[in-house]
């Protein structure tokens, strides 16, 4: 309602601020809790399945790291098991036959090398062999990747990869 000046009436300026008192006096509600719907949070189901994710890839991961480990062990045994050849020639050179070539420490440090490399032990005679007479010498490692299998190495230069039967003990003094 307006006066006749065209201001309004002291009622309804009075109901105005009456309004704006009570609404700025009011604290506005919080909202407590959230809702599903709103999109926040992960269900119990999906964290499941995150981690079971993550487990698998960490499988993958681990399993893949190891064959590469297993395979730089590898290289290893056939590199220490490779410098017997120019041991021997030097052994041969110096004492003129191969009899006692497996006991010498030119070959057994090689051998106790590929060893360790196998199985972390520096015991010669676990996972390597060594056979010798005084003309022909043979040394074989196991190696890791695949445990039935030996690097081998001999007097007439041959190094090549065998199977744990044509090495595994005995007086052989050649790969096969």
């Amino acid at each position: 309602m307006q006066t006749s000046k065209g201001l309004p009436s002291t009622t309804f300026a009075t109901q105005s601020l009456s309004y704006i008192n009570n609404y700025s006096n009011s604290k506005p509600k919080i909202k407590q809790s959230v809702s599903r719907e709103s999109g926040a949070g992960f269900t119990i189901i999906e964290l499941l399945v995150v981690v079971a994710i993550i487990a698998v890839l960490t499988g993958i991961v681990v399993a893949n790291t190891t064959q590469y480990i297993n395979r730089g062990k590898d290289s290893s045994i056939q590199g220490s098991l490779s410098s017997l050849s120019t041991n021997a020639s030097v052994y041969f050179d110096s004492v003129g036959d191969y009899t006692s070539l497996c006991s010498d420490p030119t070959v057994t440090n090689p051998l106790a090398a590929a060893d360790k490399a196998n199985d972390g032990n520096t015991t010669p005679d676990q996972v390597t062999d060594c056979d010798s007479n005084a003309t022909e010498w043979r040394a074989c490692g196991q190696l890791k990747v695949t445990s039935a299998d030996y690097f081998c190495v001999d007097y007439s230069g041959a190094k090549k990869i065998v199977t744990a039967a044509t090495c595994a003990g005995g007086d052989d003094t050649a790969c096969p």
